[in-house]
């Protein structure tokens, strides 16, 4: 499906299949374990067997290497529709609205240097 309306993205995702697990920031529960399917400087789009209210709040932990152990950030959920690609799943997109300075620089090079190695895998 071709979309020909303005870009709203700040920044360019890149398709890099990182394993997360994440929660509801107040929830007491375990954390689910899913696949990305996109991200980018400001989000993330992955996929859940559960469906999320957009305005929900999410901790999401994710190993960005070089880092030695897993990173969390904090987003807020702006949609969540029924995975086209995966059936019984939803697609969540995060904005990501809390990260801490160590993690954003190794993550921001991760992009970039996803973004500069496999521009095939750019959207």
């Amino acid at each position: 499906m071709d979309y020909s309306g303005r870009e709203k993205r700040r920044y360019t995702r890149i398709e890099h299949h990182y394993i997360i697990r994440f929660k509801e920031t107040n929830s007491s529960g375990d954390r689910d374990v899913s696949s990305v399917r996109n991200i980018s400087k400001s989000g993330i789009l992955f996929y859940s067997s559960s469906p999320f209210e957009p305005g929900s709040e999410l901790e999401i932990y994710m190993k960005v290497p070089p880092l030695p152990k897993e990173s969390v950030f904090w987003g807020k959920v702006v949609r969540c529709s029924p995975s086209q690609r995966i059936k019984g799943s939803y697609e969540v997109a995060v904005d990501i609205s809390k990260i801490d300075e160590a993690t954003r620089g190794t993550f921001d090079k991760a992009i970039k240097f996803f973004t500069f190695h496999s521009p095939d895998k750019l959207r």
